[in-house]
């Protein structure tokens, strides 16, 4: 097995490493606030940037304004974003949902509406799945749309939807045939009649991207439809698949800045005489999070590699998301007791990160739901093989 890395992906990286240090990180500092939130404006400038770069959007085929790059490509980017540790990364590739690889499924008339906007940073989209009643088990899902000649009527709510608030047009997952688990999914357009902006819900991230959208007789035309009638679960879960091993990608970059950072911390504190990295206790927490980091590298790795083959990664995707975020979690939970006091103070940059790294089991789906469907396979299929 080679486990090389293409110098042509290690030069991107470097790139993106300049692009982030130099121009991103001032940003990110000049406009930070304590609750999180960076305005649109500045967002949207970044976003711009980032693809006159060519990393926004630098997974799409080039037929739709990106360059093709590969998944290992995007997962080594992502790695470097989280590594980064900066306020503003998540805008370099557009925030959650922002700009999602579904949109592919758009025919030739939505691509032009839609998809080559969203690719050149023009529009933003948001990813409507999620629901009061339908948070892992997204099969039961309640919003419906009803057929209307030739559109659709819809009615429901969404909510802990990313991006909501600033989102051009919503990827909306409907019910449109309850007895056999048909899904639809729907390009609604803010301004929409009936496609109501529901209220910002905070998180223990801070900003304001994070809401619920309501559909109130929302009248949606049938070429709004992405894709087919009743598939629309089908193009929601090869998406999420996809979006849990790059969300593991930054996992593993936090972790890597987190455990840099703990190292040199540790040379610098003193205590009784001596850095507190001449301690045992402390080498061992910092050797536990190194070899943490590595496995999750491993896997991670891999997993981008085998569908860059074409082979399908639903079971590696859900023991990537549940080990990176279970592991960043790990590492957190050390840094802070490697800092001791400094490590609860809010003026020390450990405090937030282990606030924010909580998230990592719950979103793009709970450690538990993963667990569920790992164990699917394995009763199923058996062990996982090298293949």
């Amino acid at each position: 097995m080679d486990f090389t890395i293409p110098y042509e992906l290690k030069d991107m990286v470097n790139s993106l490493k300049k692009f982030l240090n130099n121009e991103v990180r001032p940003i990110a500092q000049a406009n930070h606030s304590d609750d999180g939130y960076i305005s649109e404006e500045v967002r949207k400038k970044v976003r711009l940037r980032s693809r006159e770069l060519g990393f926004y959007g630098a997974d799409f085929p080039e037929d739709c304004g990106g360059m093709g790059l590969s998944n290992l490509g995007m997962v080594l980017l992502r790695e470097e974003v989280g590594c980064a540790g900066t306020e503003l990364g998540d805008a370099v590739f557009g925030e959650a949902g922002a700009l999602s690889t579904i949109l592919l499924e758009c025919n030739e008339e939505q691509k032009e509406k839609y998809l080559l906007p969203a690719v050149r940073a023009e529009k933003l989209s948001c990813f409507a799945l999620t629901e009061p009643n339908a948070g892992s088990d997204a099969g039961s899902i309640e919003t419906k749309a009803v057929r209307d000649g030739d559109h659709f009527i819809l009615n429901g709510r969404k909510h802990f939807i990313s991006n909501a608030i600033y989102a051009d047009f919503a990827i909306v997952f409907t019910v449109t045939d309850k007895a056999k688990r048909g899904i639809t999914c729907f390009l609604v357009d803010r301004g929409t009649p009936g496609f109501i902006q529901g209220p910002v819900q905070k998180h223990i991230g801070g900003g304001d991207r994070i809401g619920e959208l309501l559909f109130e007789d929302c009248r949606v035309s049938e070429k709004n439809v992405l894709g087919k009638v009743d598939q629309g679960f089908i193009y929601a879960l090869k998406r999420v698949g996809e979006g849990r091993v790059r969300l593991a990608a930054q996992f593993l970059g936090i972790a890597e800045r987190l455990l840099q950072m703990c190292i040199d911390y540790s040379k610098e504190r003193v205590q009784f005489g001596k850095p507190i990295c001449r301690n045992q206790a402390i080498q061992w927490m910092l050797t536990d999070m190194s070899v943490d980091i590595q496995a999750t590298k491993m896997m991670l790795y891999h997993a981008a590699w085998k569908r860059d083959q074409g082979k399908d990664i639903v079971r590696e995707a859900s023991m990537v998301k549940l080990y990176s975020s279970e592991m960043l979690g790990r590492a957190a939970d050390k840094a802070v007791q490697i800092y001791g006091g400094m490590g609860l103070m809010k003026e020390c940059p450990i405090e937030a990160v282990y606030r924010h790294v909580r998230v990592a089991r719950i979103g793009e789906g709970t450690s538990e739901i993963q667990r569920r469907l790992i164990a699917r396979f394995l009763l199923d299929s058996g062990p996982l093989t090298m293949d």
